[in-house]
């Protein structure tokens, strides 16, 4: 795809980013162990976006530090594996060479099921570029006592959302 083509589907589509149905208004504090600090979330305050498998919301905790919380869709780890066993088998009857890559998609796909290892990972990420990058990029840092498997709390960027970066940045050199 064209630098073109990007832009014609940023273009095109740049409302349902952040416009994906919402399946409720209410994120719930994480639960977290007892022998953690005693941190909730005080409210969400904004609704980001939603994406396939959860919700993305800006919040407050009670200190009065912003963040975003991702929260997983209850159930929705079951119901993946439900549609691709389902796929999988009508693979298996009717189009067999499909088999082996949607396995390697379905085992692929699974690591998002984990925040925690999202949350490791996003550290491990922030922790290698932040010292050489810094002064370009911003990776914000999970709150990791705050984080589940199906909840993850990370520092709140403020700024621009990447779709309307980009599509600013076309206008600008298409208008000069």
């Amino acid at each position: 795809m064209t630098w073109r083509g990007v832009i014609a589907f940023l273009v095109a589509f740049s409302g349902c980013f952040s416009l994906a149905p919402c399946r409720g208004t209410h994120v719930p504090s994480p639960p977290l162990p007892a022998t953690s600090p005693t941190h909730a979330l005080l409210r969400c305050q904004t609704r980001y976006g939603a994406a396939s498998i959860g919700e993305v919301h800006r919040a407050r905790l009670l200190g009065g530090r912003e963040v975003v919380v991702k929260v997983m869709y209850p159930g929705i780890e079951h119901k993946f594996r439900s549609d691709m066993s389902s796929i999988i088998s009508f693979c298996k009857l009717a189009m067999p060479q499909h088999v082996k890559p949607l396995e390697e998609i379905e085992v692929q796909f699974m690591t998002e099921f984990d925040y925690q290892a999202e949350a490791r990972n996003l550290k491990e990420v922030g922790d290698n570029i932040m010292p050489h990058f810094g002064k370009e990029v911003f990776i914000p840092q999970p709150i990791t006592e705050l984080c589940t498997d199906q909840v993850m709390v990370m520092e709140f960027v403020p700024g621009v959302q990447l779709v309307h970066g980009v599509l600013e940045q076309h206008r600008r050199c298409v208008c000069g």
